[in-house]
């Protein structure tokens, strides 16, 4: 009987003892797991992504004024006072024909004496026939010789005459107007009737409509290579009377320059269609040729141009790109599971790029589709830092 009581005490006893140990052991795990929820809390947040798959789309929208190919500032070459202006601003233009006449009596007057003094030689070449036959009838040998080589003379002074004329008849008709060196437009006259004349004053500007006109828009390095010579793209010009033109522009060139100076130009670019303002330096010249019905010099012409890559890639937020020493990377978040829960640590996720425009970047090998992107933190990170999901 007394073995009895003691084997139940026993058992009692040992019941005790477990439920005071699971009941420690619950505890225990109880304040593991809230000890690290609570740290859990103090963890930097953060928001992630994953890559999209898609085309990347890099978008151009520019103006400019339009500008002639090819034009011309015809000046006065000779400092010669215009005597009448025959052309006024917009007229059409032939090749050859005169803009301009000078006012050139001083040529005309020197002109008029030489002709004088050459006919002056020619009389005197006749009086010295007269003495060179009379020398012959009378016999006198001496006479006629001299009278040959005066005629002699006299035929030199002549020819030189004559040269003298049409050199000087020449230079009167190339100073007597200024001509039009191609078919063209008269863009500007910059002289008028009254004006007192001067050596090189510029007279008027002539377009040459025949060749069209260009629009120049400044490209930065990472546009460069949307556009190749042969290429077209959509244009829309603005005329004066308020009207709206659909024209192609056609790629002359892409012109690379050191900086673009200050213009009437202005360009903005952007990724999927968003024309954001581009903090890039424009270091290269978008050349298009433009031509057309109702299309002069001076017009204001919009471009609005989206181009897709050829394939789909990985696509990446620019937001979320680092770069160091050993090159581009993101901060993605590695999860490790436990029996006390998921932890998240940060890893560097490096990659080579292939294209990027403003808002979003193409990957071309180094990242897996599913890997989860750091896009947003609420505090700086850095490589195995432990984090939360927001």
């Amino acid at each position: 009987m007394e073995s009895f009581i003691n084997l139940k005490t026993d058992r009692r006893r040992k019941k005790t003892i477990a439920i005071i140990f699971g009941v420690f052991l619950g505890t225990l795990l109880l304040l593991t797991f809230f000890s690290n929820t609570i740290m859990s809390l103090t963890l930097p947040k953060v928001i992630t992504e994953k890559p999209r798959k898609g085309k990347l789309e890099t978008s151009l929208s520019g103006n400019g004024l339009l500008a002639p190919q090819q034009e011309m500032e015809l000046a006065n070459d000779f400092g010669l006072k215009v005597r009448k202006l025959l052309v006024k601003e917009g007229d059409s233009v032939r090749k050859g024909q005169a803009l301009a006449q000078y006012d050139n009596k001083d040529a005309e007057r020197q002109l008029l004496d030489e002709r004088a003094r050459l006919q002056q030689l020619r009389m005197a070449m006749e009086k010295g026939k007269e003495d060179f036959i009379a020398a012959q009838r009378n016999g006198d040998d001496s006479g006629v010789r001299e009278a040959k080589r005066s005629l002699e003379g006299q035929k030199l002074d002549i020819g030189i005459q004559e040269r003298k004329i049409q050199g000087l008849e020449e230079k009167l008709s190339q100073q007597r107007e200024l001509r039009a060196p191609f078919d063209g437009i008269v863009a500007e006259v910059l002289i008028s009737e009254d004006q007192p004349p001067s050596l090189g004053q510029p007279m008027f500007r002539i377009v040459n409509a025949g060749k069209g006109y260009k629009l120049e828009i400044p490209l930065t390095n990472r546009l460069v290579t949307l556009f190749k010579a042969g290429d077209t793209v959509p244009l829309v010009i603005e005329t004066e009377e308020n009207k709206k033109l659909n024209v192609k522009g056609r790629v002359m060139k892409v012109e690379s320059r050191e900086s673009y100076g200050k213009g009437n130009n202005a360009i903005s670019a952007g990724g999927q269609g968003d024309a954001g303002a581009d903090a890039e330096a424009a270091k290269s010249i978008l050349v298009l040729a433009v031509q057309g019905e109702g299309i002069q010099g001076g017009q204001t012409a919009s471009l609005s141009y989206t181009k897709s890559s050829a394939k789909e890639m990985l696509l990446l937020p620019n937001k979320a790109i680092k770069e160091d020493a050993d090159g581009k990377y993101v901060l993605t978040v590695e999860e490790n599971k436990g029996a006390l829960g998921n932890t998240f640590t940060v890893r560097k996720s490096y990659f080579h790029a292939a294209d990027a425009n403003e808002l979003e970047t193409a990957v071309e090998r180094g990242l897996a589709p599913d890997v989860r992107i750091v896009t947003e933190s609420s505090e700086p990170l850095q490589e195995n830092n432990r984090v939360r999901l927001e």
